[in-house]
């Protein structure tokens, strides 16, 4: 039987990075059999027993693909890795599903229209002009009171916004 993870040594889990709950963490690594999903080394043989989050770096930290072992997470942009199961991996990335489960398309939500409000957790954007969206309140990201819509899509995933009124995130 596999351990469940532990924060590391600042108590901290290092899976929050890519706004990753600790259960959807767990899962991610039971979906993952606990071994590297391209070339099933075991985490166990891992440095700190720990597999690498990968993501799709052109879509942000919120877009986890899977779990890889050091050598695959660091060869995979290198194209060194390639085939079958590089394929496969990418059609199975774990975002995709997690959209999918949502209803939300994989693409970025086109941008709602100037004086809307998106809510990501404690924080509330408003557009205000072309382009252009606030932050309002207290929480907002430090050096972050202006983004753009691509920005915040980036920072915090489509899935992560809603629309206050609505029931559901964007899409």
């Amino acid at each position: 039987m596999t351990e469940p993870h532990k924060p590391n040594r600042g108590g901290t889990c290092s899976h929050r990075t890519y706004l990753l709950t600790c259960e959807q963490y767990e899962g991610l690594r039971k979906r993952a059999s606990y071994q590297c999903e391209i070339c099933g080394k075991p985490e166990s043989e891992e440095w700190l027993e720990v597999l690498r989050i990968d993501h799709a770096h052109h879509l942000g930290y919120w877009a986890v693909r899977g779990l890889l072992c050091h050598r695959c997470n660091c060869s995979f942009d290198l194209a060194a890795i390639a085939g079958p199961a590089r394929d496969t991996y990418l059609k199975n990335s774990w975002y995709l599903h997690m959209l999918a489960e949502l209803g939300l398309p994989p693409a970025t939500p086109p941008e709602p229209p100037v004086g809307s409000v998106v809510k990501e957790g404690p924080r509330r954007w408003t557009r205000t002009g072309e382009s252009t969206w606030r932050c309002d309140g207290a929480h907002r990201p430090r050096g972050h009171k202006f983004m753009k819509w691509r920005d915040i899509v980036y920072r915090y995933g489509p899935h992560n916004l809603t629309i206050p009124g609505h029931q559901r995130t964007l899409g």
